[in-house]
C-alpha cells in the first residue's frame, strides 16, 4: 500500500507539473505573437484549419487540369501611394504571398523598416 501510494503520488505530481509547462508555454506563444502575425496567417488553435485546408484541397482537385488556377493580378494598393519600383516589388511580394497561402506552403519572411507613420503596418495588412 505504501509503495502503490507513493508511486500514484509521484507520478501525479509529475503529470501536474509537466502538464503545467505544457499549458503555460501553451498560453505564452498566444499571447506573445504580434497582432499582425496572429490575424494574419497563424490560427490561434492548431486543429481550427482542418475543414478549410480539406475544402480548399478538394477545390484544386475540381479544377480542369487537376492543379490550382493562378491568380490574377488584382491591386489592392488603390490607396496607397509609392514609389513605382516599390509599388511593383510590394505587388510581387503580394502575388507571392497568396500563392503561397493557396499551395499551403511556408511563408517568406519580410522586414518593412523604416520611421513611424509611412504606412509600413497598412501595406502589411493590404
Amino acid at each position: 500500500m505504501t509503495i502503490g501510494g507513493a508511486t500514484a503520488l509521484a507520478a501525479g505530481v509529475y503529470t501536474t507539473r509537466e502538464g503545467s509547462r505544457v499549458i503555460w508555454g501553451y498560453i505564452n506563444r498566444i499571447l506573445g505573437q504580434p497582432s499582425l502575425i496572429r490575424e494574419s496567417s497563424i490560427s490561434k488553435f492548431p486543429w481550427s484549419g482542418i475543414v478549410s485546408r480539406g475544402a480548399n484541397k478538394m477545390s484544386n482537385y475540381s479544377t480542369a487540369a487537376g492543379a490550382a488556377a493562378p491568380l490574377t493580378n488584382k491591386s489592392s494598393f488603390g490607396n496607397i501611394v509609392l514609389h513605382p519600383s516599390l509599388q511593383r516589388r510590394i505587388e510581387q511580394l503580394a502575388r507571392a504571398t497568396a500563392n503561397t497561402k493557396s499551395h499551403q506552403a511556408p511563408f517568406r519572411n519580410m522586414l518593412f523598416y523604416g520611421p513611424p507613420g509611412t504606412g509600413k503596418t497598412m501595406v502589411a495588412r493590404e
